[in-house]
């Protein structure tokens, strides 16, 4: 299972785009393997993106803002890859604790 954080392509005026997290099985047989979950209300300009870390460059003006909700992401998705992993969980419920009420409940 492969998962991390992606942006849509389509971007605002100000030249931010919306964050999503991208859950992918290849090895499933079927269409749907591949899907993102909306980070809700994170726009960022992709320029001050470090891929490497996965995180909001220092010089953006909400860095420590955006990246301690970054942070209850990474470790929400930790928790259902390791769930994945180990079989205690199916990818339809792996999507949804992802984008379920609770997960964003536990970021505020």
């Amino acid at each position: 299972m492969m998962l991390r954080f992606v942006f849509k392509s389509v971007r605002k005026t100000d030249g931010k785009a919306q964050l999503y997290i991208r859950i992918k099985d290849s090895s499933l047989n079927r269409k749907d393997n591949d899907r993102r979950v909306k980070v809700d209300g994170v726009f960022i300009d992709p320029k001050l993106w470090n891929k490497s870390l996965s995180r909001v460059e220092v010089n953006h003006e909400n860095c420590e803002a955006i990246n301690d909700i970054l942070l209850s992401y990474s470790k929400k998705m930790l928790d259902v890859r390791n769930k994945y992993n180990l079989k205690q969980i199916d990818f339809d419920t792996a999507v949804k604790m992802l984008s379920s009420a609770e997960s964003a409940i536990s970021i505020t």
